[in-house]
């Protein structure tokens, strides 16, 4: 449970939404879904995966151009193996 406290204090602390990429069947997307994460109504945690792989290295490529389009405002190259899943609305 240390790290949920972590990731849930370090959140909290924070003025923004949370968004997350992880494969969506990892230990770390299990964590993620665990945590109460006690946020302001007007803040959001998004878990954000990809379908449609299988083989590990593919998701994560997937995953890393995820987060680009993400951190870059672009939009992404295969919006349809996206996944967004809300953890907190």
């Amino acid at each position: 449970m240390l790290l949920e406290d972590l990731l849930r204090r370090r959140a909290q602390a924070s003025d923004g939404d949370v968004v997350a990429f992880a494969a969506a069947t990892t230990g770390y997307a299990r964590l993620l879904r665990r945590i109460r994460w006690d946020l302001p109504a007007d803040r959001r945690v998004a878990l954000v995966s990809v379908r449609g792989f299988k083989e590990a290295r593919n998701v994560s490529g997937r995953l890393g151009e995820a987060c680009t389009s993400f951190l870059s405002g672009e939009a992404p190259r295969s919006p349809e193996t996206i996944q967004i899943e809300l953890l907190a609305p």
